[in-house]
């Protein structure tokens, strides 16, 4: 009989979590493209708590667009200056990050000139969805490197990297990322002979 008792109130915590639980936020990727500018902000903004923990890493995109929305902000109201090139780089971070942008004119996140009226209708993803309590964010992924060798006059060693990235929330509860790439490598001399070496 405890055992039953246990087991229902178990079924019934885990049916209910869900529906008590804060909600999630996605995170900046490692080596984002606006990590610099949102260590700059923290400089400018000393006193900020929520950017004055870059050692915790990663750093949740609500957090992120919360203190830069402050920094625009405090920027207007002409406490801290921000650059031109600032200014620049906060409207590229909000931009990139639109599902938790709150404030401001978001006006100039859309496309002028969309692909089909299907891709790219903002700026910054190739496809996105935001309804209500549903955002999905779609982009393409790229990375090519090419290198050269002395000794290797035949194929140059390359890697390339090609796939998709994702994110989304759905019902302010609920927030999903994923990167998913093929790889593609050539090694140099050394790598090739001694992979023929052991047949891997």
């Amino acid at each position: 009989m405890v055992q039953f008792i246990i087991k229902s109130l178990a079924s019934f915590a885990i049916l209910i979590l869900p529906f008590a639980a804060i909600s999630q936020s996605t995170y900046l990727p490692q080596g984002h493209k606006h990590t610099q500018f949102l260590n700059r902000l923290e400089i400018k903004m000393q006193n900020n708590p929520d950017l004055n923990i870059t050692t915790v890493k990663p750093m949740s995109r609500k957090l992120a667009v919360q203190a830069a929305e402050q920094a625009d902000s405090l920027d207007k109201a002409g406490i801290i200056s921000l650059s031109p090139i600032d200014r620049y780089n906060l409207r590229s971070f909000l931009m990139n990050n639109s599902e938790w942008v709150t404030t401001g004119d978001t006006a100039d996140f859309i496309s002028k000139k969309s692909l089909w009226n299907t891709f790219y209708k903002t700026k910054a993803n190739l496809v996105e969805v935001n309804v209500k309590d549903f955002f999905l964010a779609v982009n393409p992924v790229y990375q090519g490197q090419i290198s050269s060798e002395n000794s290797n006059t035949g194929s140059q060693p390359f890697l390339n990297s090609k796939g998709i990235a994702f994110r989304g929330r759905i019902a302010n509860r609920i927030g999903f990322s994923a990167f998913i790439t093929d790889n593609q490598e050539r090694g140099p001399v050394y790598f090739q002979e001694r992979t023929n070496e052991f047949i891997s």
